[in-house]
């Protein structure tokens, strides 16, 4: 549900674009939509922001599409019951332009969950494929990748273990990769695609993934069914990222630091390991800044293939500040430091974008004008920032 300026609308259709165009400049729209809830950021093949929340036990899911040309938010889908419920956090875009990729982990005919597509200019649902009707598989996680123009790439739980899935648009057939075949117990975390035929992912080992002493990094051929080869990574600090994709074609987790392993914390950990696929060799990366209290590991990368992320404190007036990781020259970028009262006051390292006009999107969780919160942008270059949403207090 979003409130513009005060006005509740349970759904804000592109015909109601004009009266969202009204509110007054110097107001800044409130945007309630599963507070509690976890959210992400991606961008939809028109140029526009999808913010995806996930849901909660009151509000099943949303997408709200958010217009960076005329500023305007609408809500493209709030989904429940047979349109599926509890969406995952990563779209993706195949040759059509209009469309975007998702799952959800529930709902659906019989709770078992959905792969659907969504027209952005639309809001239109496509139910491709719901997963009441598969033998085995249930409740899809996290999201969806892509493999090719036609053929995308996700996670399903088989007999209560994460297992790969591709999924072909023309066929609307879900395959299902049995990893477990390969010793491996299940998947955490969407794979990235290192070619075509080849993906990697990772599986933690431990008694949770906030606090794994290892992981596992599997390199795994969609053709032949056959892990390619497994590399154990032990961990000083635990993990707190997925997999990520760098610029120099390497792959990188990231360290987990917080406020409630200070214990374990030493000045000289490592923020980063880095995997080389071409040489299989694990290397560690990025010392960590002495003043650490929370370090919000990067969940994606811009588009040169730098790591973004944010810590939610340090800084002058300890509000935290969004940082790049250069793959290349194993440096962390301050890209902007936050001031008290600003939009990104704790940014939340989960929702970040670097979008193709040029300027990051984010949320934080006590920036903005109320103080609750906020969706802002921020242009790197120039350090200057402006809060398009405001949040509310949350229950």
């Amino acid at each position: 549900m979003i409130l513009l300026a005060g006005v509740e609308t349970c759904f804000i259709s592109t015909t109601a674009r004009a009266e969202a165009e009204l509110v007054a400049k110097d107001s800044i729209p409130f945007l309630d939509f599963a507070l509690q809830s976890g959210y992400t950021l991606n961008e939809g093949p028109d140029g526009s922001v999808l913010l995806v929340a996930d849901g909660d036990a009151k509000n099943p899911g949303q997408i709200v599409r958010y217009d960076p040309v005329n500023g305007t938010f609408n809500t493209l889908i709030s989904f429940t019951g047979n349109a599926g419920e509890r969406p995952g956090r990563e779209l993706v875009s195949l040759s059509d332009k209009q469309l975007v990729y998702g799952v959800t982990s529930t709902g659906g005919a019989s709770g078992m969950g959905i792969i659907y597509s969504l027209n952005v200019s639309t809001g239109k649902q496509t139910i491709l494929f719901d997963f009441s009707n598969h033998h085995t598989a249930r409740n899809p996680a996290y999201g969806l990748r892509k493999v090719d123009d036609h053929t995308l790439i996700g996670v399903v739980e088989v007999n209560e273990l994460h297992q790969l899935f591709t999924f072909d648009i023309n066929s609307g057939i879900p395959m299902i990769h049995y990893i477990s075949r390969e010793n491996i117990t299940g998947i955490d975390g969407l794979p990235v695609m290192l070619s075509t035929n080849t993906c990697a992912f990772i599986k933690y080992q431990g008694a949770q993934p906030a606090w794994a002493q290892s992981v596992t990094l599997a390199e795994y051929n969609l053709q032949t069914d056959k892990v390619t080869n497994t590399t154990k990574i032990p961990f000083h600090m635990g993990v707190a990222s997925g997999l990520l994709f760098g610029k120099d074609s390497c792959l990188y987790l990231a360290n987990h630091f917080s406020d409630q392993y200070q214990e374990n914390y030493e000045e000289n950990d490592f923020l980063f390991v880095k995997y080389d696929p071409r040489t299989r060799i694990v290397t560690h990366h990025a010392t960590s800044p002495k003043d650490l209290t929370v370090f919000g590991p990067p969940t994606a990368t811009d588009r040169q293939g730098n790591l973004i992320g944010a810590f939610l404190y340090g800084g002058p007036d300890n509000a935290g500040y969004v940082f790049r990781y250069d793959t290349q020259s194993d440096k962390i970028i301050t890209v902007k430091m936050w001031a008290a009262g600003s939009p990104g006051v704790m940014t939340s390292s989960s929702a970040l974008l670097d979008h193709s006009n040029g300027l990051y999107y984010g949320f934080s969780s006590s920036g903005g004008k109320n103080g609750h919160g906020c969706f802002f942008s921020l242009d790197s270059f120039n350090q200057t920032a402006h809060e398009l949403a405001q949040f509310r207090e949350r229950e």
